[in-house]
């Protein structure tokens, strides 16, 4: 309001005491960041669906392909998170936002202080036997389709925070 009222101030003295020869067309338009977070209260899997399905939802106009990757994303690490939990009353936040060209992920949790990144260095890819070790693979992957990945353990929660280049 603050700006079409400045617009048709600064408009009307630019004219002044002319005749309008013309009509006058002013428009503003404000631009958001897209964001959306959920909280999930349970110890469920059933969270992997509901989450990715809030995100393709409000995000509905990214390419599938990113919004392929990004259900693959929230599926693994929150599988992992779930897993290897051991408190039931676990608390799930999960925050997307998108800012300049770029889609940040962030997945917090109440739970223990695991860092899923640490000690999944190729060791699937590198294992050439025909049984492989359990753990590693997913990670990978959620580390092949994002351009930077961090995990931090602050006031009593785990912070899982991804970046992928739009």
């Amino acid at each position: 309001d603050e700006i079409i009222k400045s617009m048709t101030e600064n408009q009307n003295e630019f004219i002044g005491d002319m005749e309008a020869f013309d009509d006058v067309t002013i428009l503003a338009i404000s631009a958001v960041k897209p964001s959306l977070s959920l909280e999930y209260k349970e110890k469920d899997y059933s969270v992997i669906t509901d989450a990715t399905d809030a995100f393709h939802k409000k995000f509905s106009y990214l390419p599938a392909n990113i919004k392929s990757e990004v259900g693959i994303i929230i599926d693994e690490l929150t599988n992992n998170l779930i897993s290897y939990e051991k408190r039931e009353d676990l608390v799930i936040n999960f925050e997307f936002s998108i800012n300049k060209g770029k889609l940040t992920i962030r997945i917090i949790s109440n739970g223990d202080e695991y860092d899923p990144f640490i000690n999944h260095e190729d060791k699937y890819l590198n294992d050439e036997s025909d049984i492989k070790e359990v753990g590693g693979f997913g990670i990978k992957i959620v580390k092949d389709l994002v351009d930077s990945y961090k995990y931090e353990y602050k006031n009593g929660q785990s912070i899982v925070t991804l970046i992928k280049k739009l």
